[in-house]
């Protein structure tokens, strides 16, 4: 863990290129948004209320599962009733699954929308489902961000 936390940030932009190191910071420090349980969690706001996700950069999309459902119940009862799946390193599973419009999210001081958010009624661990209300990928990180730091000695997660 000491060695991963000593490499300092990691940067990338939709323009191809990455850094690796120290980055100069564009501005102070916000408090930290990004903690090491099992794995590296992101905190961030949806509905004006704290939520937790595992971070996941190798996933392409944001998974919400049964978490977030249960958090937002009479908001999510309202969406249309569909199925979603899910491929990981077992496979691909169907799940029964809720789908909203639009789920906006804030990230440190930006806000990203998942259009459409679709709600997997699962809580599989590996997909944040023991832990977090879903699995932040790519498409909420990279899609309205022309870059995502990672910064380890502040412990943040700065999307640009």
């Amino acid at each position: 863990m000491a060695t991963f936390i000593g490499l300092g940030a990691i940067q990338w932009s939709n323009d191809g290129t990455a850094h690796l190191g120290r980055i100069k910071s564009t501005g102070a420090a916000k408090e930290p948004n990004l903690a090491f349980d099992r794995g590296l969690l992101l905190k961030a706001e949806a509905f004006s209320q704290t939520v937790v996700l595992a971070l996941d950069t190798g996933a392409s999309s944001t998974d919400l599962n049964e978490n977030f459902a249960s958090q937002f119940r009479s908001l999510v009862d309202r969406g249309k009733r569909t199925t979603q799946d899910i491929t990981g390193v077992g496979g691909t599973r169907t799940f029964d699954a809720l789908q909203l419009p639009e789920v906006a999210f804030t990230i440190g001081s930006k806000q990203v929308f998942l259009r459409p958010a679709t709600i997997t009624l699962q809580r599989v661990v590996q997909i944040g489902g023991e832990c977090c209300v879903g699995n932040v990928g790519l498409d909420l990180l990279m899609q309205q961000s022309s870059s995502v730091t990672i910064d380890l000695t502040t412990m943040t997660l700065r999307l640009r």
